[in-house]
């Protein structure tokens, strides 16, 4: 433990726009929680809030990257336009 609330703040407050970015809602929710104990210098701020946050990076990324392999394979599986029906083709 550093001590730096400060640093925790700016790091959990980047966290969380981040992760609004990409939709992780449990993640946005705890990194906030993180940030403003961290700028009330909450004594309450602990090594649990951080496993809890990891626990929930964790879960999101994982979700992420089974979105990413189903988006890959439907791009894998997707037909050349030249092979679409002429109405597709003409809409393109």
């Amino acid at each position: 433990e550093s001590g730096d609330t400060a640093g925790v703040g700016r790091a959990a407050h980047a966290l969380k726009s981040m992760s609004l970015n990409i939709g992780a809602a449990r993640v946005t929710v705890k990194a906030a929680e993180i940030e403003r104990a961290a700028h009330e210098h909450a004594a309450s701020l602990s090594n649990a809030d951080v496993e809890a946050l990891r626990a929930l990076m964790t879960e999101a990324l994982s979700a992420l990257d089974e979105c990413r392999a189903e988006t890959m394979g439907a791009i894998g599986k997707a037909r050349p336009i030249e092979d679409a029906p002429p109405d597709v083709r003409a809409a393109s």
